[in-house]
């Protein structure tokens, strides 16, 4: 073989290594280009979710405000009633407090919030007042009086037995007996007063 031939076969070599060269750059940009697209959808992707899951939790906080502020009675109109219908079963206070009592911790942290309180040397009575009450309102009180109960324990305040109530404006009967049967006092607003709705031989859940 010439060398001529020789040259032309290594010169046709080293051209189709360096076009293999070319195409593996090029297949090697595009790849990461690939890879770059990928991450950048993953993070847009994770951001987009992370976002949504925000708006969500703003929502059902919004959504629960609005429930909380068009739920709640005007705990001042039907205070003086309220205290009025304990008193005539025998409760007679000397502390009482109406429009949001707030409970902080030592850190100034509020531990609850009380629509009405009414305290005398004995017995600490918890009123949760509410337009339209609902089932989970139960559980509300519950968690209220036994948060009351761990702050006056911890803050060595003298013992005293805790009880609740819950006053509503629309309040189905059935869920009045639910309420009276966790143990709960009962007010219904009728007539532009409250009655107080209790069997005669109701004893009320202490805490």
């Amino acid at each position: 073989m010439s060398n001529n031939s020789i040259s032309a076969i290594h010169e046709s070599v080293m051209q189709s290594a360096s076009e293999a060269d070319r195409v593996s750059t090029q297949n090697k940009g595009t790849e990461d280009s690939f890879q770059k697209f990928i991450q950048k959808y993953d993070a847009e992707n994770i951001k987009s979710r992370q976002n949504f899951k925000k708006q969500m939790r703003n929502l059902k906080k919004r959504l629960g405000d609005l429930r909380d502020r068009f739920g709640k009675m005007d705990e001042h109109k039907v205070f003086p009633t309220i205290v009025k219908r304990f008193n005539e079963i025998g409760y007679y206070f000397e502390f009482e407090s109406n429009g949001g009592l707030k409970i902080r911790d030592k850190n100034s942290q509020v531990i609850t919030e009380i629509d009405i309180y009414l305290e005398n040397d004995t017995i600490i009575i918890v009123v949760e007042v509410i337009t339209k009450p609902i089932l989970g309102d139960i559980d509300k009180l519950i968690q209220r009086i036994e948060k009351l109960k761990q702050y006056r324990q911890e803050n060595d305040k003298p013992s005293k037995t805790l009880i609740g109530a819950i006053a509503g404006a629309i309040f189905p009967k059935e869920f009045q007996e639910a309420v009276l049967q966790a143990g709960f006092y009962v007010f219904v607003q009728s007539e532009g007063t409250m009655k107080l709705e209790i069997p005669e031989d109701f004893k009320p859940r202490e805490f």
